[in-house]
Parts: C-alpha cells; sequence; structure tokens
C-alpha cells in the first residue's frame, strides 16, 4: 500500500470509462462507469468540490475515509477514488435493484409482510453494529440510503453525515444536529449530547414505514413535527396497523423508545421475538461470510492509503442537512415525484447547528 500512488496523483481516465448518468444532486452526479482492465461496471459519484463549503469539504473528506475504512458485505463498497483538484470522482459498487423507498412503494399496499420486513431489519441492525463497533455513526439513515444490487443485496449508502468517532461508542458524544427531520432522534432535537443510539432510533422509523407505509411523525409545521419526535408521539392507527402483529409493533416501540439507554441495539433487536420468529439469523450469519468473500474477489484494487484524503483540513463539524417529507399520516407514501413537490425548502435553518465534541 506504501508504493499506492495517492487519488491526487492518478488519473480517472486511465482506468475508467463513464457512461449513462444515472443520477444527480445538488454538487454531484452519479454515473455509470467501466473499469479498463476487467471491464467491470461501477458507479462513478463525480463531486465538484468548487461548489462546497469547508464544512462541506471535511464531510466529503470523512466520507472517503470512512468508506475506505469499511468492509462489511451490507455497506456500500468503494473500489477507488480520484481527485484532480476541482472535482473527487468516487468508484462506488453498482446498485441497480433502486433503493428502499422505491422497493415499498412498489410493494402490494405500499407496505411489505412482516418477514420481509423484519429480514431487512435484522440485516440493518447487524449493519449499524458493524459501523458502531468500528468507530462510524452514520446520522442519516433513511429508505433512500439503503440500497439494492440486481441480485438484492443490501447496501447502506451515503455517508456524506457519517461521523467517525474519536473514542468508544459507550463514551463519545456528539452535538451536531443534523440528518433528515423525519428519521432524527428526539435527542438530536432536544439540546442533548446523543451518541451511536441515534442510528437505531430511524431504524425504528424505517421499520414502522415497512410495515404500514406511512411516517410515524408528520405536520403541516415542520417545528410541530420535531415536537412530537421530541415527546415520541406516535401511535398505530386503524385500518394502517390492523394486520400488523403486536409483536412487530413491540419491536417498533423498543427502537423507537425516546430514552436512547433503553432503545433497543443489535444485541437486544436480534433477540426480539419479531426478529427470532421471522428471521434464520443463522443462514443470514452464513450468506454474510459468502457475501462477503465473493465481494474481496469482485472489487480488487489497490485504494490510496486512507491517510491520503481530499482535503488537509482537519475540523469535524458536519452539520448539513436534508429534509424530505414522505406522508402524513393520513395518506400513504407518495411517488419520489410528489415527494420532490412537497419537499421542505428548510434545511440546515430547520435543525440549529450545534458545535461537535472533539
Amino acid at each position: 500500500m506504501g508504493n499506492t500512488p495517492s487519488e491526487h496523483e492518478r488519473k480517472y481516465g486511465d482506468y475508467f470509462v463513464s457512461g449513462d448518468r444515472i443520477g444527480s444532486g445538488t454538487f454531484a452526479t452519479v454515473k455509470r462507469s467501466t473499469r479498463k482492465a476487467d471491464k467491470k461496471e461501477f458507479a462513478v459519484k463525480i463531486i465538484d468540490k468548487r461548489h462546497l463549503t469547508g464544512r462541506e469539504l471535511v464531510g466529503l473528506k470523512d466520507e472517503i475515509n470512512i468508506l475506505k475504512s469499511m468492509d462489511h458485505p451490507y455497506v456500500i463498497k468503494m473500489a477507488d477514488v480520484f481527485d484532480d483538484g476541482r472535482r473527487v470522482k468516487m468508484i462506488l459498487e453498482l446498485c441497480e435493484g433502486g433503493d428502499l423507498f422505491d422497493q415499498i412503494l412498489k410493494s402490494p399496499n405500499r407496505r411489505f409482510e412482516e418477514k420481509k420486513a423484519a429480514r431487512i431489519t435484522a440485516i440493518i441492525g447487524k449493519c449499524l453494529q458493524y459501523l458502531h463497533e468500528h468507530f462510524v455513526v452514520h446520522r442519516d439513515l433513511k429508505p433512500e440510503n439503503i440500497l439494492f444490487t440486481k441480485s438484492g443485496t443490501l447496501k447502506v449508502t451515503d455517508f456524506g453525515l457519517a461521523h467517525f468517532l474519536k473514542l468508544p461508542p459507550d463514551f463519545h458524544v456528539m452535538h451536531t444536529c443534523c440528518g433528515t427531520p423525519h428519521y432524527v432522534a428526539p435527542e438530536v432535537l432536544g439540546n442533548n449530547e446523543y451518541g451511536v443510539q441515534i442510528d437505531f432510533w430511524s431504524l425504528g422509523v424505517i421499520l414502522y414505514i415497512m410495515l404500514s407505509g406511512y411516517q410515524p411523525f408528520n405536520s403541516h409545521s415542520i417545528h410541530a413535527m420535531y415536537g412530537m419526535i421530541i415527546r415520541g408521539q406516535y401511535r398505530f392507527p386503524s385500518p394502517h396497523w390492523d394486520h400488523v402483529s403486536e409483536q412487530a409493533k413491540d419491536c417498533v416501540r423498543n427502537l423507537m423508545c425516546i430514552d436512547p439507554k433503553k432503545r433497543f441495539d443489535c444485541s437486544s433487536l436480534l433477540i426480539h421475538k419479531f426478529i427470532q420468529t421471522n428471521v434464520d439469523l443463522e443462514e443470514l450469519a452464513q450468506q454474510e461470510k459468502q457475501l462477503l468473500a465473493h465481494e474481496k474477489e469482485l472489487i480488487k484494487t489497490d485504494l490510496p492509503d486512507k491517510t491520503t484524503t481530499t482535503t488537509t483540513t482537519t475540523t469535524t463539524t458536519t452539520t448539513t442537512t436534508t429534509s424530505t417529507p414522505l406522508s402524513s399520516i393520513d395518506k400513504p407514501l407518495p411517488s419520489k415525484k410528489e415527494q420532490s413537490a412537497t419537499t421542505t425548502n428548510n434545511s440546515s435553518s430547520d435543525i440549529d447547528s450545534k458545535t461537535e465534541d472533539l
């Protein structure tokens, strides 16, 4: 690794060829990309650094370093990274199976059967356990950030708001208020210190949506919605929840517990009756091993050392937020086109910025 050129010294065009655009955002474009050496297809995420603030550059640096350090079958793989000074190009696994949001919308009645919801919950829970054990908190877990490969393998992605912990998870606390409003944990909004438990709250919101097709929190005022989240004010209304078992509802309650000390972690989640009844955990563990072995062969590369990054800034505060309301409790999840029309314009101003503890 010591002799590997850095992303600044290598040129994207020497190794890859770009294809059709498959996605775009405010400062990034995603295209299909083919590796010249073996013709394998990837997705290249192209970020124009000239439009990023100092904090956003730090977030980009952290995202790259986190992806370089991850080695889990349910975390998106970064096969390579290039930096020409103006743009960063991240070579990522190609996920052609859509995202979890799309899968929910395409399901009958826009919700999942309990067995499928439980399996996805267990997979994400185990992925979060891996992240937390490796001192990483995601901070923006939501259905749009959960992708699927063509073969159906789940991938947690978008680590733009993720944070490297400087102390073990039980001791490290954060203060930066960030995330997506509908999925953010109460302690993030309540001017409190918070830890890795916020990711399991977000998982609880995702489980709620998978089981019912509805958001647990919504209001005409985003600040009123924040109040509902802080108070843990959600319910299981009829008829949307009439088909859902009590053990599934109990799992939701334990994940969406406003007290982070009592909230489920992965160990508690996996022994809950809802998971035990619906998921073969031994088979899941065996599948993880097979996927990891397969992916190590599939994505072979010499990534630049993770200490060589896109910026030399050492600040660790990230306050970027996104705001993507999906539905009210009285309406089913909208399509993405409908969603974009109802997205609030209030972003970072909605969630007051605070200073991250180092």
